[in-house]
């Protein structure tokens, strides 16, 4: 959808930047020009001068001279002050860095649960394994790090791809 909007020699409405992937929705044109917002590349909003309502709009990535540009008004959030503090959402577990070198050190059932620990950097953590297979003794690299409800995931890759979730870390002599 890009391509058709960044070759385009002409404002496309968001049924044109849609139809020029086969997509039938210009909701889907919407969420693209959302995207490419967020990532800071400027889109230009014009009132569409054959649209069939006053309030259909024409998106460009250049300037186009001649047309009405539509310009968002800046929203500004009134300040709240809260007489409490938020509540924290950083689990309570050393977060391993993002690049590092892992090496599996255990598989096992807990219940109904696959369960694997890992090394990283001197520490030893558990976690539940949410996707893939796990061999004791691989070494991976740890590729993201993130929030799963309240606790850390963490996604390995080498050979195969393993996710543990709900990490925790492991006392020393308790692996």
């Amino acid at each position: 959808m890009f391509d058709a909007l960044a070759s385009a020699d002409r404002p496309l409405s968001p049924n044109e930047i849609a139809g020029a992937v086969g997509e039938q929705s210009p909701m889907v044109a919407h969420s693209v020009l959302k995207d490419l917002r967020s990532r800071g590349i400027r889109v230009h909003r014009y009132r569409d001068p054959h649209g069939e309502s006053p309030a259909a709009s024409v998106y460009s990535l250049r300037p186009v001279d001649g047309l009405d540009e539509i310009i968002a008004p800046v929203r500004r959030r009134a300040a709240r002050v809260s007489s409490v503090a938020p509540a924290g959402v950083r689990p309570n577990v050393r977060q391993p860095q993002v690049g590092s070198v892992v090496r599996l050190i255990s598989v096992a059932l807990d219940g109904d649960a696959l369960v694997g620990s890992f090394e990283c950097d001197g520490v030893v953590y558990r976690g539940t394994v949410g996707t893939g297979q796990p061999i004791v003794g691989e070494w991976m690299t740890l590729v993201t790090v993130g929030l799963h409800g309240l606790g850390l995931y963490v996604d390995l890759a080498g050979v195969r791809a393993v996710t543990l979730e709900d990490i925790v870390e492991v006392d020393h002599g308790s692996s």
